[in-house]
């Protein structure tokens, strides 16, 4: 099984994407030359997962540090997992 990221497709790359992330790596270098406090980072994909498979299921295995399972709301939607 593949596994993919978020926010990536394989059969269709965001070459905007890249842009985005070049500008930031940019502004984040001349900030550091000016001496400028750097910008909080965007936050990325969380929380990181583990994901296996047998014949019949699928686990997904993700940190989550001091959070409950009582208190975590896991839905599926089509082809998205979300976990609150």
């Amino acid at each position: 099984m593949a596994i993919i990221r978020f926010g990536e497709d394989p059969f269709f790359p965001s070459h905007f994407g890249e842009m985005r992330r070049l500008r930031a790596e940019m502004n984040r270098l001349l900030n550091s030359f000016l001496g400028q406090e750097p910008a909080a980072p965007a936050a990325g994909v969380f929380p990181p997962l583990n994901v296996s498979e047998d014949e019949s299921n699928l686990y997904i295995r993700a940190e989550l540090p001091g959070v409950e399972a009582k208190k975590l709301d896991i839905s599926v939607t089509g082809r998205t997992l979300t976990l609150r």
